[in-house]
C-alpha cells in the first residue's frame, strides 16, 4: 500500500496515530515505519507501509534506567503497576556518553522519551506527574480521596526528598568518618519525622496507595538493606509506622515486588563487585 505525503506530513496520520504510536516521518525523506522499502521523492512524497505493524502493540516511549537506582525505581513503580507500553532501557554507553547526553543533558536517570511527540522528560517527580496525568484512566490512580491526604502524601515525598535522601550517599560513598557520622545521623532525624507524618493506613496516606509511597518505598531500601550490614544500626527499629508500612509495601503488589527485587538485586551485584569495600565501609564499621 502506498500512502501519499503532502510535504512532511502524512495526511493520514492524526487519524492512524493511535495506532503506529508516534513514529514520524522526518526531514531527512525516510520513513521510520520501514526504511527498508520507504520510497521518497522530492516531488511525491510517498512511502510504502508494512500493513503488519498495526498489528502490534506499539511502545509508548522508553524509560532510561538503572535497577539500583532508587529515582528511577519511583517511575518504574508506575509503569510496573499501571501497565504501560513503556520500554525500559540501560542509558546507551553510559551515563556520560556523548549519545545519552542528547537524550538527557544532565547525564541522569530516570529520562523518559515519549514516541508520539518526540520529546524527553527528566527527573522522577515530573515523569511520574506525567504518566498519572496520561494514564489517569488506567488503576491505580496514585491519588488519594481527600485534599488533607493528598498533602501528607506530598508531604511525605518532599521529607524525603529534603532530609533523607540528600544524605542518602554516606551509606556507600567514600568520604571522612566524620562526614559519615553526619550523614546517619541526619538521615535517622529524618526518618523520625517521617513516622510523626505518614498515616500507614496501610499507605503513607491512608486507604489509597499515593506518590508518597512510591517516592519513598524503593529510595528507603538501600537505608534497610545497607545500614544494619555495615554500620549494626537497624534504621526502622524504633519506628514502628514506618517499619509496618515498609514491609507491607514490600509485597503490595506484583510491581512492589518487582521493584523491591530489583533494587536489592542491584544493591547485591554492587556488594559482589567489591564496591563497598572499595568505599571503605568495612574498614570504618565501629
Amino acid at each position: 500500500m502506498i500512502i501519499p505525503c503532502m510535504g512532511f506530513v502524512c495526511p493520514y496520520w492524526s487519524s492512524w496515530k493511535k495506532e503506529i504510536r508516534g513514529i514520524r516521518y522526518t526531514s531527512g525523506y525516510s520513513c521510520p515505519l520501514d526504511r527498508s522499502t520507504t520510497v521518497f521523492s522530492r516531488k511525491g512524497y510517498s512511502c510504502s507501509l508494512d500493513l503488519d505493524i498495526f498489528q502490534e502493540r506499539e511502545r509508548e516511549g522508553i524509560l532510561y534506567s538503572i535497577p539500583v537506582s532508587n529515582y528511577s525505581a519511583r517511575c518504574r513503580f508506575v509503569i510496573y503497576a499501571k501497565e504501560i507500553p513503556i520500554e525500559i532501557h540501560s542509558p546507551p554507553a553510559g551515563l556520560k556518553s556523548e549519545e545519552y547526553l542528547k537524550i538527557n543533558p544532565l547525564g541522569k536517570v530516570p529520562a523518559l522519551w515519549l514516541v508520539d511527540n518526540n520529546i524527553t522528560l527528566f527527573e522522577s517527580e515530573v515523569i511520574n506527574e506525567y504518566l498519572i496525568d496520561k494514564y489517569m484512566h488506567v488503576s491505580p490512580s496514585f491519588i488519594p480521596k481527600t485534599a488533607e491526604k493528598r498533602a501528607i502524601a506530598r508531604l511525605s515525598s518532599r521529607i524525603y526528598d529534603l532530609y533523607i535522601g540528600p544524605y542518602q550517599y554516606g551509606l556507600y560513598r567514600d568520604v571522612s568518618m566524620e562526614e559519615r557520622k553526619h550523614c546517619l545521623e541526619s538521615g535517622r532525624r529524618g526518618l523520625e519525622v517521617l513516622e510523626r507524618v505518614i498515616q500507614a493506613t496501610p499507605f503513607v496516606a491512608g486507604e489509597r496507595i499515593s506518590l508518597g509511597d512510591i517516592a519513598v518505598f524503593p529510595s528507603l531500601i538501600f537505608w534497610v538493606y545497607l545500614a544494619p550490614r555495615y554500620y549494626d544500626w537497624y534504621p526502622l527499629e524504633d519506628l514502628p509506622k514506618v517499619s509496618g508500612w515498609f514491609h507491607f509495601m514490600k509485597t503490595e503488589s506484583s510491581a512492589a515486588e518487582k521493584v523491591y527485587k530489583e533494587v536489592i538485586e542491584g544493591l547485591e551485584t554492587w556488594e559482589k563487585n567489591g564496591r563497598f569495600e572499595r568505599m571503605g565501609l568495612k574498614q570504618r564499621i565501629s
